[in-house]
């Protein structure tokens, strides 16, 4: 380290990835570009995670851990590590995600060469319970070139309005090298959110990107887990959370374009509620129940104002048809079912294949 001060700070979000968390510190200290400072930051795991984190740090010294004493979730840890990290440039890693061996070094070059803000560069998806690299992917820009580079006024006008409805640009914080600047220039501060995170974070720091590089080189391996197999409570109340954030930032940068864009796809997120809870086998009257007390908020009436679409699922929300909202939610949570029982039954097979 030159002068003792890194150029990549990597932070590492860890909670119970016992089983995946080696592996991501070792894909770490073999980078290829070795000028980094490595911080664990260990969400309260209840497994393993933290003593094996412990053996990683004896063999390297660039390896700094901290042990946080209650669980704040994956937003909060990695400001965490933010808040402590020396380089001039950011990693964000998942600890049950590895790197291959270049990514960093491609990153920083890449940094170097275009004077950029951000450097985002393409995955790998490795699906856990098939042992397949499946696919390599980037940002949908139809790349030709090795990279491309993205500056303002395109990027405020075109990508970032993209983060109100289908992303342009990905949003995961993860294969991505940040100056860690940009983070104080943008007063970026942790949401809290348990789901649609790293949007929050976008949402804010793009407004003070100057230039934005996607390359078609990997620089992570993200490991996929599939389909999901319970309900999650989550889902609906981190949504308006993210609602209301995008709403803000309508409002602060005059962005009215996107208003009806975001009302939209807040009611494609309302249906998909109560799909979910009958994908799930929750008791209809429980639906119901659930549903009318959302109604009464007054919340359905305000994503739905504005919005002419008098095809279902959009003709029960504006007229408020609880009946035929549940109907529509309760077939579409058996096409989904469905779907779920499919895909259990040909997975064992895509092994053999």
């Amino acid at each position: 380290m030159e002068g003792n001060v890194p150029s990549i700070s990597v932070i590492v979000t860890i909670y119970n990835v016992e089983r995946y968390i080696e592996r991501c510190i070792c894909s770490l200290r073999k980078q290829t570009f070795t000028n980094l400072e490595i911080i664990l930051v260990n969400d309260a795991s209840t497994d393993r995670s933290y003593a094996l984190c412990t053996k990683q740090v004896a063999h390297d010294s660039r390896i700094k851990l901290f042990n946080l004493h209650a669980n704040v979730g994956v937003d909060r840890a990695r400001f965490e590590g933010l808040s402590i990290s020396t380089g001039r440039y950011v990693m964000f890693v998942d600890g049950d995600d590895y790197l291959p061996s270049c990514a960093a070094e491609r990153l920083y070059r890449m940094m170097v060469l275009t004077d950029a803000d951000v450097v985002a560069g393409s995955y790998n998806r490795v699906y856990d319970s098939l042992g397949w690299i499946k696919r390599r992917s980037s940002d949908d820009l139809r790349m030709q070139e090795d990279w491309v580079e993205l500056t303002q006024p395109e990027l405020f006008e075109r990508y970032y309005r993209s983060f109100f409805g289908i992303t342009l640009l990905r949003v995961q914080l993860w294969g991505k090298l940040y100056r860690r600047d940009l983070f104080v220039r943008a007063g970026i501060k942790p949401t809290g959110l348990k789901m649609g995170e790293d949007l929050a974070v976008h949402l804010s720091l793009f407004p003070f990107v100057r230039k934005y590089v996607v390359m078609k080189d990997v620089a992570y391996c993200y490991r996929y887990g599939g389909m999901s197999t319970v309900y999650n409570p989550y889902f609906y109340p981190e949504h308006k959370k993210l609602y209301a954030l995008k709403m803000s930032m309508i409002e602060r940068y005059g962005y009215d374009v996107v208003w009806l864009s975001t009302q939209i796809e807040m009611c494609h997120i309302f249906c998909f509620q109560w799909t979910q809870q009958f994908r799930y086998g929750m008791r209809k009257d429980a639906i119901k129940k659930a549903l009318e007390e959302e109604i009464a908020t007054g919340f359905l009436k305000e994503i739905t104002e504005g919005v002419h679409n008098e095809q279902p699922p959009f003709s029960f929300l504006k007229s408020e048809d609880v009946e035929g909202l549940l109907h529509w939610c309760e077939q579409e949570g058996r096409k989904r079912r469905g779907l779920r029982l499919a895909y259990r039954l040909i997975a064992p097979l895509l092994r053999i294949i």
